[in-house]
């Protein structure tokens, strides 16, 4: 019987791919030249998922053994050709900072937390310093908590996305994913806050089509889609600014 040392490389990147990338850094990288060649080669790295195998939707964090390897030993040899992580509360911090990730444009945050968002997204955070003007596609989950504190998160971090980063096009906050994401409350949004010049693509969950009105005034210049999860239909004035091409709304 073959071993996979004696596989062709083609044959070899066929088998990681169906594999959880986790278990194939973990397993494979330092093995021997050939296999940290392969793992190293931005095809494969290009799009990490550091997620627990068979996350469950409210267990997805990483044992302290693999998020301690993947961040002393793995991620600095693989940084410098990752484009894309979708990452998880409990160890996206580490992992972040554990390489510069120069090529890095799309970010996803699954189950963020109040301790994560607030040092993550603070202005003149070192993720702020560093990432601020590379991320492009942003994808963010925040705990599906109803309290009062959580409903305050949520619109800081909203309002902070579009303070923070320069050159973001598309943000997807909460809506196409299984971790389901409580709505949006825009009828307080300040007049002066949530502008952008870049965002051409937004999803949203709001509660009513009154808290759309509060971002299709022409306050995102660019915006051609925008899909929403809308909890109440109801009489409304909404109005959509002209620029907007496509508007999808579910409930």
């Amino acid at each position: 019987m073959a071993s996979i040392v004696d596989l062709p490389d083609e044959i070899i990147l066929i088998i990681w791919n169906k594999l959880n990338k986790i278990d194939v850094l973990y397993s494979f990288i330092n093995v021997n030249k050939r296999f940290n060649k392969l793992i190293r080669d931005k095809i494969y790295t290009r799009s990490i998922e550091l997620l627990k195998t068979n996350c469950e939707e409210d267990n997805c964090s990483l044992s302290d053994q693999i998020l301690d390897r993947l961040c002393l030993d793995i991620l600095p040899q693989i940084h410098k050709t990752v484009e894309q992580l979708i990452l998880e509360s409990h160890s996206a911090e580490r992992i972040l900072f554990a390489g510069n990730y120069p090529r890095l444009c799309k970010l996803t945050l699954i189950n963020l937390t109040q301790e994560l968002a607030m040092p993550i997204f603070a202005n003149g955070s070192h993720f702020a310093k560093i990432f601020k003007n590379q991320i492009m596609h942003l994808v963010v989950f925040i705990d599906e908590s109803e309290s009062r504190s959580w409903v305050d998160l949520r619109m800081n971090v909203f309002e902070r996305i579009f303070a923070l980063f320069t050159n973001l096009r598309d943000l997807d906050f909460g809506q196409t994913s299984k971790w389901l994401h409580p709505v949006l409350k825009l009828n307080s949004l300040s007049s002066n806050s949530c502008f952008s010049s870049t965002i051409v693509n937004l999803r949203i969950n709001v509660f009513t089509f009154d808290d759309c009105q509060c971002l299709l005034d022409g306050r995102l210049s660019q915006l051609r889609t925008f899909i929403v999860s809308i909890v109440l239909i109801c009489n409304s004035k909404l109005s959509i600014h002209n620029a907007v091409r496509v508007f999808v709304h579910n409930n």
